[in-house]
């Protein structure tokens, strides 16, 4: 992202204070979480993939016979 302010914090100030973390992260910020100064993880905003329609549009599940009337019911 583009103009995303990145905020970097330790893993005790993360752990202590996670809730307001994921607030700016939800605000569109990126948040760099280290452990004694080296970089370890970073939350970045969740972006859904979009569904992909039609995945099995040439696959069929049914039997010849799926249709036709069961003689035992």
């Amino acid at each position: 992202m583009k103009g995303t302010i990145m905020h970097t914090t330790n893993i005790h100030e993360a752990k202590t204070h996670l809730s307001s973390l994921l607030e700016q992260v939800a605000r569109g910020q990126e948040v760099i979480i280290s452990n004694r100064g080296t970089p370890v993880a970073k939350l970045i905003p969740y972006t859904p993939k979009p569904r992909e329609l039609g995945m099995l549009e040439d696959q069929h599940f049914e039997t010849d016979d799926c249709w036709h009337a069961d003689s035992e019911i």
